[in-house]
């Protein structure tokens, strides 16, 4: 698969998409995160979201937000050990951490007037993570970074900051539809089958 060793973003209306399969119990959230998004621990990726995309949650909230803080499986890929769990991060504590990471290479009147348009957290936070990640992968010359979201505008944002500070190569905004997240829920693999349709 083109997408091992990677990292996977999910927003709101991808996590929405999925939550709206669950029967809100907690196995079946289990089951969505070893299932749907690490294909029956098969995969050798990691998967993070912003915590605020929780809040936006309507169904399942409690239980989903209870299982993503507590699953964690430790698998064997290709000879590697690797940990499958679901990062959440919140926009305060990368906000800090981007700009410690870019005020070398881009300044801080430039990165806030491109994102003072930007109103919603949880795309803030799919900016900031996209591009401390981007970076990691950039050091340690390995992976990329792939957003999936329907939001045009969210992904315009995130192709022209990761242009100018040269982190374009380490992150991929494929332009998803709403046909592809439904042909996708049915799928043995709803990360698999969405990364293969793009």
């Amino acid at each position: 698969m083109v997408y091992e060793g990677s990292i996977i973003l999910l927003d709101t209306n991808v996590l929405t998409k999925l939550i709206e399969s669950l029967d809100c119990k907690l196995s079946s959230c289990e089951y969505l995160i070893t299932g749907k998004l690490f294909c029956n621990c098969s995969l050798d990726i990691s998967i993070i979201m912003p915590k605020e995309a929780l809040k936006e949650l309507r169904r399942c909230k409690e239980e989903v937000e209870f299982c993503l803080l507590t699953y964690e499986k430790l698998v064997s890929i290709g000879g590697k050990r690797i940990k499958h769990r679901v990062s959440l991060v919140s926009y305060k504590e990368l906000s800090k951490r981007l700009r410690v990471k870019l005020k070398i290479v881009y300044s801080l009147k430039d990165y806030e007037e491109t994102l003072k348009d930007v109103r919603d957290v949880v795309d803030k936070s799919l900016i900031n993570v996209s591009l401390i990640k981007a970076n990691n992968c950039r050091r340690v010359k390995s992976g990329v970074v792939v957003l999936l979201t329907m939001d045009r505008k969210l992904r315009e944002k995130l192709h022209d900051l990761a242009s100018k500070v040269q982190l374009i190569n380490h992150i991929l905004t494929p332009d998803i539809s709403l046909n592809t997240l439904d042909k996708c829920l049915d799928a043995e693999c709803f990360i698999r089958c969405v990364l293969q349709s793009v």
